[in-house]
């Protein structure tokens, strides 16, 4: 299947789509009010952990690392571990987008759905359902009632083009003799003495088969439809300790608040006011900010995730890591006893 521009009373014959590749606005959604969401009750704050947690999984984390020796984790001072928990607002926006464009593939004879059967719908009134929520991808087909059959413009309908190689000749000039017909003043056992070759991309005929239409010699050309899904994500971290935002994405925690609608109201009553400001204003860019895709359903939630910072000294070496998630994962920058791989650890 090949994109390309078809012949104007290809053309003419289908109203409302443009002759080229078109990214088509969805219609105006009269979607009712959002339901409003439930209050979120008191988020319930995890459980942090005591110094043989701790020390687990800093040891886990030296286990995972090959150049990293253990005994810094198992024989650390841990001096103090401060508990917090951090707050992490997600909003998910699962969208759909039509574009259109003109393509052609070789006809084989088969039953033509042109525009004898009826106008052609338009993109937004074709009946295609996406087969999952929140997860992207890509479904084609043909647009109802656009497909014609034409004689390929690259052949003009002959099935067969001139081969370039030889000039339509059939014959090549013949490598090893060079054209003379001799080599080494014998006669050329390549060509027998013809001092030509049979060019082997026409097989000597001069004319090789022509590629878009397969040898048809007639082109069925049709409007593809290819509708996309795709979730776009926004979210919201609070944090106050050194451990990078990133690793909060990635970490297990409580969720005291979710909720899934056509369009989600943005939190309002949450106990940290910084979640419901962030929320106002995600939930408001996501509302405008996709004008060429139609809104499918909105989801959002609250978590929040346990953070322990631990101060401990490994001899005489001060250590900062932190523990964080329920799934108690480690991050130490400056574990005491990192070492290039192929070094001895003592």
């Amino acid at each position: 299947m090949e994109s390309g521009n078809p012949p104007d009373d290809i053309l003419q014959s289908v109203s409302g789509y443009a002759p080229t590749d078109n990214l088509i606005a969805p219609p105006v959604q009269n979607l009712p009010p959002a339901a409003p969401s439930a209050p979120p009750a008191p988020p319930k704050l995890p459980t942090h952990v005591n110094e043989e947690q701790a020390r687990a999984a800093l040891q886990h984390l030296a286990g995972e690392n090959l150049c990293w020796g253990r005994k810094a984790a198992d024989e650390m001072d841990m001096t103090s571990i401060t508990p917090s928990s951090a707050f992490h607002y997600k909003l998910e926006t699962f969208t759909e987008s039509r574009k259109t464009k003109w393509v052609f593939v070789p006809y084989n004879f088969t039953d033509v759905d042109g525009p004898f059967n009826g106008p052609a719908p338009l993109p937004w009134n074709i009946p295609i359902n996406p087969d999952s929520l929140f997860e992207n991808h890509e479904k084609t087909c043909p647009v109802p009632h656009t497909e014609n059959v034409k004689p390929c413009k690259f052949c003009s309908g002959i099935g067969s083009k001139k081969c370039l190689r030889c000039d339509a000749k059939g014959k090549i000039r013949c490598s090893p003799c060079n054209g003379s017909g001799f080599v080494d003043n014998q006669r050329c056992m390549a060509c027998n003495g013809d001092g030509n070759q049979r060019c082997a991309d026409c097989r000597g005929d001069g004319r090789i088969k022509c590629g878009p239409c397969s040898g048809k010699g007639q082109l069925k050309w049709f409007i593809k439809l290819t509708v996309s899904w795709q979730t776009h994500i926004g979210d919201h971290i609070i944090e106050n300790t050194g451990l990078p935002d990133s690793l909060i994405r990635g970490a297990e925690g409580e969720v005291p608040f979710s909720d899934m609608q056509i369009m989600v109201p943005p939190v309002s009553h949450f106990p940290v006011n910084e979640i419901n400001a962030a929320s106002m204003s995600l939930v408001s860019q996501h509302a405008t900010g996709f004008p060429n895709e139609r809104i499918i359903k909105q989801r959002h939630q609250v978590r929040v995730i346990p953070v322990s910072e631990i101060q401990g000294e490994y001899k005489g070496q001060l250590c900062t890591f932190w523990v964080y998630g329920t799934n108690n994962l480690a991050y130490a920058p400056d574990y005491p006893q990192k070492c290039c791989c192929g070094c001895n650890i003592l």
